[in-house]
């Protein structure tokens, strides 16, 4: 039998492990007292979330969530692409230019200090 992972300790949580694994799970919380401590902690932590959240997430979601917006959303122009990277290269260019700047100031005020 394979050892448990976190992850499976997760999965088993949040009621998403197969029922083999379940088994495993419960046999390994068994034998841990620690691992069962914690466990029980985390399982309780996440009944918790489940009874605040449960309101929020029967909500429905919102029409720019829908599948085919988010399809329309994601597929960019080339021109927006060159757009974003022409963007990205115009704030590094000015972040230089004033990381610059700053060092001639910095001479400036040090030689200054030094007379």
């Amino acid at each position: 039998m394979p050892a448990i992972t976190e992850i499976e300790i997760q999965l088993y949580i949040d009621h998403c492990l197969p029922e083999e694994r379940k088994r495993a799970v419960k046999e390994y919380l068994y034998d841990d007292l620690t691992a069962a401590q914690r466990v029980g902690a985390y399982e309780r932590h996440a009944d918790a979330l489940r009874r605040a959240l449960f309101p929020v997430a029967e909500m429905p979601l919102p029409s720019i969530f829908e599948p085919g917006a988010l399809e329309t959303e994601l597929s960019l122009s080339p021109l927006r692409h060159v757009n974003s990277i022409a963007g990205a290269i115009l704030a590094a260019l000015i972040a230089y230019v004033e990381w610059g700047w700053w060092r001639v100031l910095e001479e400036q005020i040090a030689h200054f200090l030094i007379r």
